[in-house]
């Protein structure tokens, strides 16, 4: 009776036994990591059509901001661009993400499923702790080499903080921007049934994410009791970083008559939206800004 129940799929029974793993830890990662970086690889086409909208997306920015200046009227054009960067490094690693995982956590439930059920032990094929392992590792390369690609296009040709400090600065932030994406992907696909839910539920968390940003409404203005949201944007995170990065010890030019209105430091700009988290961000890149300053 006992096995029949095993069988028919209640394994509540069965959960209360041994759950064990027969091949080290060592051997699980090597042997995750082999075939990881096999679908990674295998699947060129989808490499290169994430290379080929990287480069797309990069020259339609440089093409569309190309006049940027020094002027008062390109303060906006500048956050403007920064702000659609974090979008597309969001929107991209999300999407392909949340497809991808949903189809593949299927694969994982079914390769950790009981394999001895006659001897009443739960013996699983891998550790979750080695599949994320490897799952990280093998989507490292890509996941740094588009946002690197994707950078080094679009920086100079729209005429960003021209300093080498700045350029290694803006594409760390890219980097970390495109991973966080990534990991706010593997969480909704853990969460979701099926790849259509993934997709249901990506569109309106994401859109929490760039709604408490920052950029389309003041922080101050949302109610105290929403306002909490806005420490878990990372979009918010991500569009700060680049701001301070950009507009740290930038100067632009005053129009004729434009008096006190005139913002003609960086730090003014900054003071304008970014206000008490500034000092939190200056802490971490400041000093990262004056080694890379040193070095180049």
């Amino acid at each position: 009776r006992k096995t029949k129940a095993i069988i028919s799929g209640s394994l509540k029974e069965l959960e209360k036994e041994t759950s064990t793993v027969r091949s080290s830890f060592s051997i699980q990662f090597t042997v995750l990591l082999r075939r990881g970086f096999r679908q990674v690889f295998r699947n060129k086409f989808a490499l290169s059509i994430r290379l080929f909208f990287s480069l797309l997306f990069s020259l339609i920015l440089s093409a569309v901001y190309s006049n940027t200046n020094y002027g008062q009227k390109s303060i906006q054009d500048r956050t403007g661009v920064l702000f659609f960067v974090v979008m597309n490094q969001s929107f991209q690693a999300l999407i392909s993400t949340v497809n991808a995982f949903t189809v593949e956590k299927a694969i994982i439930i079914r390769e950790r499923q009981v394999l001895l059920l006659f001897k009443k032990r739960c013996l699983y094929l891998y550790h979750i702790l080695a599949y994320y392992s490897t799952k990280v590792m093998t989507a490292l390369p890509a996941d740094i080499a588009y946002p690197l690609v994707f950078s080094s296009v679009m920086y100079w040709s729209v005429n960003l903080h021209p300093t080498a400090a700045a350029f290694f600065i803006f594409i760390a932030v890219t980097m970390l921007t495109s991973l966080s994406a990534i990991s706010f992907g593997l969480f909704i696909a853990a969460l979701a049934p099926s790849v259509e839910a993934a997709n249901v539920m990506a569109s309106p968390l994401m859109i929490l994410q760039v709604m408490f940003a920052g950029f389309y409404i003041n922080i101050n203005n949302i109610p105290i009791w929403l306002r909490w949201l806005e420490n878990i944007s990372y979009v918010r995170w991500a569009f700060m970083a680049f701001a301070i990065n950009e507009f740290s010890g930038e100067h632009f030019h005053c129009d004729q008559g434009a008096g006190k209105a005139c913002l003609a430091t960086g730090d003014q700009v900054q003071f304008s939206f970014i206000k008490k988290k500034k000092k939190i961000h200056l802490l971490l890149f400041k000093p990262l800004k004056r080694f890379l300053k040193i070095h180049y």
